[in-house]
């Protein structure tokens, strides 16, 4: 983690030399959520939007780099949420009596191409050209660190190591975001926007599960406390909560017809910076151009 961070920003120190107000630098704030097996609405786990849980959102906060071209840019992002879910706040009946929950705060790394597909240079026309806005897409790669993990008598526990389903996955995960945003540039420094970001991943672990209940043989007692939980006493819906003995091996536990994935709401704030001038000659701030513009000035006032 730290040599993708100092290799970023080194190439970040080395490009700002470069050229004139192309760099910004920012942060964001907002919200993430999550699209898995766990929770969910009164259907099975559907794909995209269609089964998201509002009340799940989280908090998610990051920085940016950005470098801009005519309508095309290329950026540089950093940031950590936090997922969860919970079979226990879902309307389905088989995922009810399940009752699994998780929660895992990630680390995220990408590397985008942004295409600016609308824009409009003086917002009100004011005839300052002080304001513009522009709206544009993204799409990118990097990666993401995940470590779910679900609590156990008023701990949290990693269950990455326990291998509730006997499966050795890694922490480190691929992932490929596609955004849709706009922000407004004030007094030509300044920007604020708002920007709809969805995250397609390779891994159906982000809430530890995906394929069937595993045998029992050789688990510990923190391992047996996690890798089952059912319910069957819901007031509302106990009629329809499947049988306890649904929840034991060699069941399926999850579905892995799908990969996990996740979503993010976010405002978004940077500032313009200026790298240096090239062409030294032409720097009026210089000490040799202020000294011949002095003695310029001197020998006109001797004339009078």
């Amino acid at each position: 983690m730290r040599a993708i961070c100092f290799l970023l920003f080194s190439f970040v120190l080395w490009f700002n030399t470069q050229a004139q107000y192309n760099w910004e630098f920012g942060g964001t704030f907002g919200v993430a959520n999550y699209l898995g097996e766990i929770g969910g609405k009164d259907k099975a786990s559907q794909p995209w939007l269609l089964d998201l849980k509002m009340g799940q959102s989280r908090w998610n906060l990051g920085g940016f780099a950005r470098y801009n071209w005519d309508f095309l840019s290329i950026r540089f992002d950093i940031f950590s949420a936090r997922l969860q879910g919970a079979d226990s706040l879902s309307t389905n009946p088989a995922r009810v009596g399940r009752n699994l929950s998780f929660r895992n705060d990630i680390w995220e790394f990408t590397a985008k191409m942004e295409y600016v597909f609308f824009e409009l240079h003086d917002v009100g026309k004011t005839g300052q050209y002080n304001t513009d806005f522009k709206a544009y897409l993204g799409l990118g790669a990097g990666v993401f660190w995940n470590n779910p993990k679900a609590k156990y008598q008023g701990d949290w526990h990693a269950l990455q190591p326990l291998k509730l389903e006997a499966v050795n996955y890694s922490r480190w995960q691929f992932v490929a975001p596609f955004h849709l945003g706009f922000y407004y540039t004030l007094g030509r420094a300044n920007r604020i926007g708002f920007e709809f970001g969805y995250r397609f991943t390779l891994t159906d672990y982000i809430d530890d599960i995906s394929t069937n209940y595993r045998d029992t043989t050789g688990m510990d007692e923190l391992q047996l406390a996690l890798y089952s939980r059912p319910k069957t006493t819901d007031p509302d819906i106990s009629s329809n909560i499947p049988h306890e003995n649904n929840y034991k091996f060699p069941s399926p536990r999850g579905g892995s017809d799908s990969d996990d994935a996740y979503v993010t709401a976010l405002i978004t704030y940077s500032r313009v910076l200026k790298g240096k001038y090239k062409n030294k000659k032409f720097r009026t701030k210089s000490k040799r151009y202020l000294g011949q513009y002095k003695r310029r000035r001197r020998k006109a006032k001797a004339k009078f």
